[in-house]
């Protein structure tokens, strides 16, 4: 059984933001660029890249789902919905695909095409076209990268 949730993620405090307690949690409060007034939780992180200064606690705006996949790996998808319901769906589908490749239906090959499938086009041929740049050599020279870059364009 899988689970929806919001990821968090620290930011720098911002400028201008004034800091207060509420009941016993530090907060901070500022005005956006917008200006709307903000309020958030305040952490100092003890280790890593920022430990010892004081950062603003945020959630994200879209849910995440956590599932553990055909192969029994456990696994953090961004489903990029903003309602939990519609996050929920999502993660529904992914563990009947998981379930599918645990009882045989489906092979672990097939569920990754699947997801392969949903890739836009323009993504495949950016990807393709770095993959011809990046041999060093072998492979097909200059004048092909660029005809193929050129058809790719005109596509």
């Amino acid at each position: 059984m899988g689970t929806v949730y919001r990821e968090t993620f620290t930011k720098p405090l911002p400028p201008g933001a004034v800091i207060f307690t509420r009941k016993g949690e530090r907060f901070a409060r500022w005005t956006n660029r917008r200006g709307r007034k903000r309020t958030a939780k305040v952490t100092t992180p003890t280790d890593g890249k920022y430990a010892g200064t004081d950062r603003v606690l945020i959630k994200a705006r879209t849910f995440t789902a956590k599932y553990r996949n055909g192969a029994g790996r456990v696994c953090k998808v961004a489903t990029g919905c903003r309602s939990a319901d519609a996050a929920l769906a999502v993660l529904a589908e992914l563990e009947k695909r998981a379930d599918r490749v645990r009882c045989g239906m489906l092979s672990a090959a097939e569920a990754a095409t699947l997801d392969h499938q949903s890739t836009p086009i323009a993504e495949h041929v950016a990807a393709y076209l770095e993959h011809l740049s990046t041999k060093r050599g072998k492979g097909p020279g200059a004048p092909y990268r660029r005809g193929t870059s050129a058809t790719s364009a005109t596509a």
